[in-house]
């Protein structure tokens, strides 16, 4: 990224089973790698949401689907 340039907006969309939105979140990162981090802290912050998708304009950067815990 250059000094002067927009920083990039991303969506974070958090689905629940039915893979239907329920929340968005929108943070401004400096790349992709930074936004999945961001992304992947929000969702284990909240985690009665089955899903999330990070988009950044039309693009879809990532789509993640929780693990169910393994019982013994």
């Amino acid at each position: 990224m250059w000094e002067g340039e927009p920083v990039p907006s991303y969506r974070c969309c958090f689905l629940d089973g039915a893979k239907h939105t329920v929340k968005v979140e929108i943070q401004e990162c400096a790349d992709d790698d930074a936004a999945r981090r961001w992304a992947e802290a929000r969702f284990r912050e909240q985690p009665h949401y089955t899903f999330i998708e990070l988009w950044l304009g039309g693009r879809l950067v990532e789509r993640r689907q929780r693990v169910p815990a393994v019982r013994q």
